[in-house]
């Protein structure tokens, strides 16, 4: 099992790309129309109100840069704020994936849908693991067909779960999944 995690973690740490530790930046844009990235905001009157705290603006005062864990806001639910949207962290989502394989991971990002349905094929797995268990324990080998079904279903039903459990880890390692408004997780 620690030999499984290990190359697992291998593969996904070659798969992750590295970013830059500050801010992603931009080609400064030489017309004077305002334009933004997810990363920046160029040429707008750069202002602590307009560019909130930790985000910065240039020297010239009119690029407004977005810190570490924050991007320009994709709902555009205020147009002139900058840089104020938190992203989700990368690292929390992983670590929730990894550890439970329940969706929990896809419900912290706001992937509602995709978490609730792999939360609940995990319940009906241990349901089934559990009715088989139950099984095997009250009657002495028996050869129905029901039991043959459920246990066919179990083998099936965790190998799919294990194979979606670690797509979801070298997908979450690598920086590959977006929050509910497809914005990318805040990389380790």
């Amino acid at each position: 099992m620690k030999s499984i995690f290990i190359i697992i973690l291998l593969i996904s740490s070659s798969i992750c790309t590295m970013k830059n530790s500050k801010v992603m930046k931009v080609k400064k844009d030489t017309s004077n129309t305002a334009s933004h990235s997810l990363y920046t905001a160029i040429n707008i009157k750069c202002t602590e109100a307009v560019c909130p705290s930790p985000n910065f603006c240039n020297d010239e005062g009119d690029t407004c840069y977005c810190a570490r864990g924050y991007v320009n806001d994709p709902r555009n639910s205020n147009p002139n704020t900058y840089c104020s949207y938190k992203q989700h962290k990368q690292l929390t989502s992983f670590l929730w994936e990894l550890l439970t394989n329940f969706g929990i991971g896809h419900l912290i990002i706001g992937n509602v849908w995709k978490g609730l349905f792999k939360m609940l094929f995990s319940i009906v797995f241990f349901t089934l693991c559990g009715l088989i268990i139950a099984k095997i324990l009250t009657i002495e080998k028996s050869k129905d067909i029901l039991g043959i079904v459920v246990t066919l279903s179990i083998y099936v039903s965790f190998i799919i779960l294990f194979i979606w459990w670690i797509v979801d880890i070298v997908l979450f390692a690598g920086n590959k999944y977006k929050d509910h408004n497809k914005v990318p997780l805040k990389h380790w």
